[in-house]
């Protein structure tokens, strides 16, 4: 992890092909879409590639659907299991399927069902267990906890992965915010910040919460479709045939007459 953060140190991370940060881009666009997230260490591992991939691409705002896919099925995790559930399945299948059939059930038929992934840590690994409000600051992330080798699954954790998730989505909404599809590409968040039990974390997660709303209204609107204006067909400028015949009969009768 540290040499590829070292990497953006060293070379320029540009839109162009380079021989080196192009790689790199493309190994963390992989880890993100493929790497299974088991154990809160892997979860951290994921949060660290996201942040460095956002850091990287962030000055070209080329779109990663990697990125933002991880991200908003680790928004997904933080919700309680059972309106992880109603935010999945839809009313007639909520009744029907369980929790282990997930994964199986008719895309055409639930609304979230795409932000469900096999590399998504266990439903309930990152819902918190107090039943009381969270007075305490969540420790920040940094990249030395990835070398933690007792790193505890408390509470703690779960606040600040998702403040992390949190602070990461606004800076998406801002790097994306010229794409036409900025609002598709976000509208998950109607769904998933409500169900966010809001009352039990700090005040720290609560903020970036209301900045991430802030940041969602205020990205621009839809541009305004192309329009064509047909206009009549020009009338053509080129001389007859008719014409075309005389003018080349008078210059054959002067090229005789010369002779």
């Amino acid at each position: 992890m540290v040499f590829l953060q070292l990497a953006g140190v060293l070379y320029p991370a540009s839109d162009f092909y380079h021989p080196v940060m192009s790689p790199v881009k493309l190994f963390l666009t992989q880890l993100l879409g493929e790497a299974k997230m088991k154990e809160p260490r892997d979860v951290l591992a994921a949060l660290f590639c996201a942040t460095l991939l956002l850091e990287y691409i962030q000055e070209t705002k080329r779109f990663c659907s990697e990125l933002l896919m991880r991200v908003l099925g680790l928004v997904l995790c933080c919700v309680p299991v059972h309106a992880q559930d109603a935010a999945v399945l839809s009313q007639n299948e909520r009744n029907k399927q369980q929790r282990r059939e997930i994964e199986r059930v008719n895309e055409s038929h639930v609304p979230l069902q795409w932000l469900v992934h096999s590399t998504l840590p266990p439903p309930d690994m990152l819902v918190l267990t107090a039943a009381i409000k969270i007075t305490a600051a969540p420790p920040k992330f940094q990249l030395s906890m990835l070398n933690d080798q007792n790193l505890m699954l408390s509470d703690q954790f779960r606040c600040t992965v998702l403040l992390t998730c949190l602070k990461l989505l606004r800076d998406l909404c801002q790097a994306w915010s010229e794409l036409p599809s900025v609002r598709e590409a976000f509208s998950p968040l109607y769904t998933l910040l409500p169900l966010i039990p809001t009352h039990l974390y700090p005040d720290e997660v609560i903020q970036a919460k209301e900045d991430l709303l802030k940041t969602l209204k205020e990205l621009p609107q839809h541009p305004p479709r192309m329009r064509i204006n047909r206009g009549r067909p020009k009338v053509s400028h080129a001389p007859q045939k008719d014409a075309l015949d005389s003018c080349s009969m008078r210059l054959f009768r002067r090229f005789i007459a010369h002779f």
